[in-house]
């Protein structure tokens, strides 16, 4: 049995590879170790390996936000330790999962719009550059948090047009008190902001809502992508749940700067999936 696993700060998709009895999927939790501790972790990996009930991997493939250095990977591997035996087991950041699926082995640059954001120029086998998407605080520009932070910014600031605050009041009903003692005190901030993202597709036809499209991809293309000059020499993939919500309105700002768009994927686990069946064959 061979697992791999593909996790955001939000959910982790899982894929068990039982050789002759197919692929089992399962998700669970967001599996972050910049975020979550040990105990924490583990009870999250045991909620998925309870599908494979006393089967002992050969290989665990793990691709995570916040695997990145020693530290967190090191939390990964002790909070997946009692369920691989003596299984190798790879931890990898995310941002190479992305590219690992979506150019499998050919070149290009990859983007991830989630929960937060992130980007990379791949080289077909390894991540060869890497903008640093410095986080919920200081970065994740084209992400859920960040479209959930000017949603709730401009509401109780009142640039929100009057019809639009009555439609998210409604929906919402926010606090500007529990929301700011939220966030200061929530595990996740980013993915709590994040919830609020879906209004903007809701209401995307609104002048409004069209603007701030335009202002948040615009920022992400501008702060991360620009800052490589193989953007554009290569086209440029995305994976994460906001990237495919706004395909149409990202083609539209990367096209408007000679970029060339790639592929779109909400999710990249079955595409991570494949790779790794490619490579084994």
């Amino acid at each position: 049995m061979i697992v791999i696993a593909d996790s955001g700060s939000t959910k982790t998709a899982w894929r068990f590879i039982m050789g002759g009895e197919g692929i089992l999927k399962k998700n669970s939790a967001g599996m972050n170790p910049a975020l979550l501790d040990v105990p924490t972790l583990s009870a999250i990996a045991a909620d998925a390996f309870a599908l494979v009930p006393g089967r002992i991997p050969t290989k665990i493939y793990f691709y995570g936000a916040g695997c990145k250095g020693d530290t967190n990977i090191t939390k990964i591997k002790q909070a997946l330790a009692p369920f691989v035996g003596v299984a190798p087991l790879f931890v990898e950041s995310d941002m190479l999962g992305a590219a690992r699926a979506l150019c499998m082995f050919e070149p290009g640059m990859v983007a991830i719009l989630g929960t937060g954001s992130n980007s990379a120029f791949y080289d077909g086998n390894e991540l060869e550059k890497n903008v640093p998407p410095l986080g919920y605080l200081l970065g994740d520009e084209g992400s859920a948090k960040e479209i959930g932070r000017f949603l709730l910014a401009d509401y109780f600031r009142g640039l929100m047009p009057v019809s639009l605050r009555s439609a998210f009041a409604n929906k919402f009903k926010p606090s500007q008190t529990e929301i700011l003692a939220q966030v200061r005190s929530v595990a996740v901030p980013g993915q709590f902001m994040g919830q609020f993202a879906p209004f903007l597709d809701e209401f995307r036809e609104h002048p409004y809502c069209r603007e701030l499209i335009r202002q948040i991809f615009t920022s992400f293309i501008e702060r991360n992508l620009l800052l490589y000059a193989e953007a554009m020499q290569y086209p440029v993939h995305f994976a994460g749940t906001v990237a495919k919500t706004f395909e149409p309105e990202i083609t539209a700002l990367l096209k408007s700067r000679h970029i060339e768009p790639g592929n779109f994927s909400a999710s990249v686990i079955d595409l991570l999936t494949d790779y790794h069946q490619k490579k084994i064959s």
